[in-house]
């Protein structure tokens, strides 16, 4: 059967032409139309290719889907792996595997407008999925923050020991401080430990009580500043 692109004309003036002829004979382009649609669904050979179109669509769309759903999986998986809190992506993503249901159902009905909404659907929650994991590789792993935090504590400590030094010389007495270096020093040193053994609720634990610990001794310090007359260094650093 012919069509516009045999006689190389557009589909606008393809049709004209056919409107032009159809009334030349009195015939109704509708009835026309009709006829050539029950025609292609009553052959029984167009039918079995429809079909096969169909099954063929709908199995590579959703194994499609389902590759990207384990790719993610995969990739959240790894990010949990190196420490990062992965919560709010993973509820995104199950969020996007809830809309399989109805990309399937609009599928196997052959609904087109269906299948356009759902693919809608789902490239915007699949937007907010991306930009949530983008976030969440920007702002660090709780591993590398846990890290930093242990860094930090150590310094602190090792600082701390060398001020209490400098005011034993100066016959400044700080015996509570060095309770409290010696307590900080078991607590930031403990947390290390945990942190090296992958317990990292322990050493989120550990760092919590340091932090206590932390602030007694710039309690203590300021004490010291009020008595003593120190140096602006030694009150910036340790009694702000």
């Amino acid at each position: 059967m012919r069509n516009w692109r045999t006689f190389g004309v557009s589909p606008r003036t393809f049709r004209g032409e056919t409107d032009l002829q159809m009334n030349a004979i009195h015939g109704h382009t509708d009835y026309h139309r009709a006829y050539v649609l029950s025609s292609v669904e009553g052959s029984g050979e167009l039918q079995l290719l429809l079909d096969k179109y169909w099954r063929v669509r709908e199995n590579t769309e959703l194994a499609a889907f389902d590759l990207r759903v384990i790719r993610a999986r995969e990739t959240l998986a790894t990010l949990q792996e190196k420490g990062y809190e992965i919560t709010p992506a993973q509820e995104k993503l199950e969020e996007i595997v809830t809309m399989r249901t109805e990309l399937a159902t609009a599928l196997r009905t052959r609904n087109n407008a269906g299948i356009e909404l759902s693919h809608k659907k789902i490239h915007a929650i699949s937007l907010e999925y991306a930009r949530i994991v983008q976030i969440l590789k920007s702002t660090g792993s709780s591993d590398s923050r846990l890290g930093q935090n242990i860094d930090q504590g150590i310094g602190v400590m090792t600082r701390s020991g060398m001020v209490n030094a400098n005011l034993d010389q100066s016959g400044i007495n700080t015996t509570r401080a060095k309770e409290l270096v010696i307590l900080g020093k078991t607590q930031i040193l403990s947390a290390q430990n945990l942190s090296r053994a992958h317990d990292v609720d322990g050493a989120r634990a550990a760092i919590s009580d340091f932090r206590d610990t932390l602030k007694a001794l710039r309690d203590t310090y300021r004490v010291i500043l009020v008595g003593e007359d120190l140096s602006q260094p030694v009150a910036r650093v340790y009694c702000q």
